[in-house]
């Protein structure tokens, strides 16, 4: 785990050198659309265990111990309780239960207890642990509104950006149209010459002094 941790901590840091030698470059980690293979070691077996970051946080705290509480494992992963939540019942509740709930149940609860499955055994080797869709409350799906419309302003960012990269020298129109053409969701126009002005204000492109309409990108 050791070597492991350091080949993380230097791609993270020469990932952090490059946005920050790219000048006006943002990076933004998607946690939640991460993947990754746990060699996992079964007294019956060996399992690859295709899971999830949260999925993965909560089994490497089973390598030292059996048996871990719903508040501990809180503590340790750092997770939202929702997000806690939903990889706990596809790890305990779900088709390969390679930990245990207890007592039983198809809610987790504080008081809940979670037990490595020391008789799990699967006939493949490898094994995909899906997430599950838990109920959103009224307040998650606030959250996602706003996550969801957060990354699409993110997505309209750099789509103009790459467009004006890539043309030097665009009039208004033009630019709009190529942006109508790219984006692969719903983008009202309003929204879209707003995120032209946040660019011009920070300098990304400027507007032509000769011709209020023309936009040039700013290198």
């Amino acid at each position: 785990m050791d070597h492991e941790s350091d080949l993380v901590r230097g791609f993270i840091l020469r990932t952090f050198c490059c946005a920050y030698e790219c000048n006006r470059r943002v990076l933004r980690w998607q946690y939640g659309s991460a993947t990754c293979v746990l060699s996992a070691t079964f007294p019956k077996r060996r399992h690859l265990l295709s899971v999830s970051l949260y999925q993965s946080l909560i089994l490497l705290l089973f390598n030292e111990v059996e048996t871990l509480t719903y508040k501990e494992i809180l503590g340790a992963t750092g997770l939202s309780e929702s997000e806690l939540k939903r990889a706990l019942l596809s790890l305990a509740c779900g088709r390969h239960r390679v930990i245990l709930k207890q007592p039983k149940g198809k809610v987790v609860d504080e008081d809940d207890s979670f037990v490595y499955n020391s008789g799990f055994e699967k006939p493949l080797v490898h094994l995909k642990i899906n997430s599950i869709q838990a109920q959103s409350t009224p307040e998650e799906k606030i959250e996602t509104t706003e996550t969801v419309f957060k990354e699409r302003i993110h997505h309209i960012d750099l789509a103009i950006v790459r467009i004006m990269k890539m043309r030097q020298i665009m009039t208004h129109s033009r630019l709009i149209t190529e942006l109508l053409e790219q984006l692969k969701f719903p983008h009202p126009i309003p929204l879209l010459k707003k995120r032209i002005e946040y660019l011009i204000e920070n300098l990304y492109i400027e507007r032509d002094p000769t011709n209020q309409q023309k936009y040039k990108y700013l290198a």
